[in-house]
């Protein structure tokens, strides 16, 4: 989400230079056409979901409700790791972070689900 913040904080500033961690794709990516959705920067975009997504985590974390929300960005993400490595074939540093965090916490979200460890023997 720290990521995701100074991302936005360098499209607000223009005083800010674009924040790349490595490389220097950032701003390529950023403002291709798949940079916006609904005329929207995909930055602030996604820094308002994982505000969300957090502030569900601590209400429904261990309801089957969370599952919409962990799936949802899981999905998102591996959509945008797509745009970057076979469409526009460009890395954005700052942007693989923030997919892979949300990859990573899907992941933990299925291992930690105690009703997906079940199994019936027959």
């Amino acid at each position: 989400m720290f990521v995701n913040l100074l991302i936005v904080i360098s499209n607000f500033n223009s005083t800010v230079s674009d924040i790349c961690i490595i490389g220097t794709a950032c701003d390529t990516v950023q403002s291709s056409v798949y940079g916006k959705f609904m005329g929207e920067s995909v930055a602030k975009l996604g820094l308002v979901a994982f505000v969300i997504y957090f502030m569900m985590f601590f209400w429904f974390y261990k309801s089957k409700v969370y599952i919409i929300p962990t799936i949802l960005g899981a999905a998102v993400a591996l959509y945008f790791l797509y745009v970057q490595f076979f469409v526009l074939h460009q890395l954005c540093s700052n942007c693989i972070i923030i997919e892979v965090a949300m990859l990573i916490a899907t992941v933990i979200y299925f291992v930690d689900r105690p009703f997906f460890m079940k199994v019936s023997v027959l």
